[in-house]
């Protein structure tokens, strides 16, 4: 396969959900229209003017999900809204998609299927001024990984995008007027795809992880990860990202407590402990919603010559993986058990084998001053994991500071879990 494929299109805003249902022939039905007639799934047709109807869409940031059959999937993996993009990833019988709506206007659609897809066409381009051009395969040749990458756009704009695809990765280079897009996806999009969005040179959305899971959505969760991202954009570190190794984890597995094996980290900030994991000789995934704390950790890793697999995801909503031999979590629980306990004790219990320990360090609700991290009460930790674990140690533990020679960080509990076996 050769270097790169410059094609010119016409764009303007269309609708994702109409896009993805009429890509796969015979998958799902485009939704009703009013004043339409109904485009026949068989046929893999798509009508411009329903892609155009379902603009609003995304127009705003909304509480509910697309509908999987919308998206043309049976499941939907991953999904996040950004003010810049929103995000889709499903499976389903024809394979994973991944959809990429750069706003206002393009779509890239990455499919991986197992056999080739049938022909499809666009009906009603002249009078919405739409097109849709197949980037891979070049030429109508069938790629040989079963690989379609499309752009979708209607409207009038101008846009180029340039395709270069090497090692089951596909380089994208997206131009809209001023703003340029690059997108990276890899082969399996859990395993590295990001993007970058800058304008007349400037960058308004540094190279970032495209997210491994079902992101926070809606005006609130958007609100929320734009919190968690800015902590560490500018040259910022937040204070619960001491830049050390914990002393808790490094004693367990400096003295034996644990052997080298597949490790999770929950909430891993730039990577500091994940780093250590890996050098050490565990298999490291680490969690993070922060993407920019992730590019940071990245760094990291290379530097120290260790390879980890970095995830921007919500814990509470990650997919489905290997369970691992441990967890470890510092301030991620405290915070999410102010909304969703349950929904982190199930992640935790689903992704840890039987056998498996937690490292948990959590505040703790004895502090006396103000401010610090949220903080639990004994009663409460215990009660959430008693279920499914046993506390092989749980004891009062000052958080660490960025000063290695503080002693007067906040009071927080150290619990050492081992996960039991479900009862038969």
């Amino acid at each position: 396969m050769s270097g790169h494929e410059v094609r010119r299109t016409a764009c303007a805003a269309v609708g994702l959900a109409g896009v993805l249902a009429g890509l796969v022939a015979g998958v799902a039905p485009l939704p009703a229209v009013a004043g339409a007639e109904a485009t026949p799934a068989a046929s893999g047709a798509m009508r411009a003017a329903d892609l155009a109807a379902l603009a609003a869409r995304f127009a705003e940031f909304r509480d509910d999900l697309p509908p999987a059959e919308q998206l043309g999937v049976e499941k939907l993996v991953a999904y996040e809204e950004n003010p810049h993009f929103v995000y889709a990833r499903g499976t389903g019988p024809s394979g994973d998609r991944q959809v990429v709506f750069l706003k206002p206007a393009t779509f890239v659609v990455d499919d991986r299927s197992p056999a080739a897809e049938p022909p499809w066409q666009l009906i009603g381009s002249d009078e919405a001024k739409a097109t849709c051009r197949v980037l891979l395969p070049r030429d109508g040749a069938k790629d040989p990984a079963s690989r379609f990458i499309r752009v979708v756009c209607t409207g009038g704009q101008e846009a180029e995008a340039t395709l270069a695809a090497e090692a089951g990765v596909a380089t994208l280079k997206l131009g809209m007027g001023e703003r340029a897009v690059t997108l990276v996806l890899a082969g399996d999009p859990g395993q590295g795809s990001t993007i970058a969005v800058s304008q007349a040179g400037k960058a308004l959305l540094a190279e970032r992880l495209l997210p491994a899971g079902i992101m926070p959505h809606g005006a609130k969760g958007v609100g929320m990860l734009e919190r968690w991202d800015s902590a560490y954009r500018g040259g910022r570190m937040p204070g619960w990202d001491v830049g050390r190794v914990s002393s808790e984890l490094s004693k367990i597995v400096e003295d034996g407590t644990l052997r080298p094996g597949r490790a999770l980290e929950l909430g891993c900030g730039t990577g500091t402990n994940a780093v250590y994991l890996a050098s050490k000789g565990f298999t490291v995934t680490a969690v993070e919603v922060a993407p920019t704390a992730l590019t940071l950790a990245e760094q990291q890793a290379r530097k120290a010559n260790v390879r980890v697999r970095w995830l921007v995801a919500d814990v509470t909503a990650l997919g489905e993986m290997e369970p691992f031999d441990f967890v470890f979590d510092r301030g991620c629980y405290h915070h999410v058990q102010l909304y969703d306990s349950a929904g982190f004790v199930k992640t935790v219990d689903r992704l840890t084998r039987p056998g498996g320990h937690f490292l948990l360090l959590a505040g703790n609700a004895n502090e006396p001053r103000h401010g610090g991290p949220p903080r639990v009460e004994e009663k409460k930790l215990v009660d959430d994991f008693a279920a499914t674990w046993d506390f092989v140690c749980l004891r009062e533990i000052r958080f660490e500071s960025r000063d290695p020679n503080s002693k007067s960080g906040p009071w927080a509990w150290s619990a050492l879990l081992r996960r039991r076996a479900p009862k038969e």
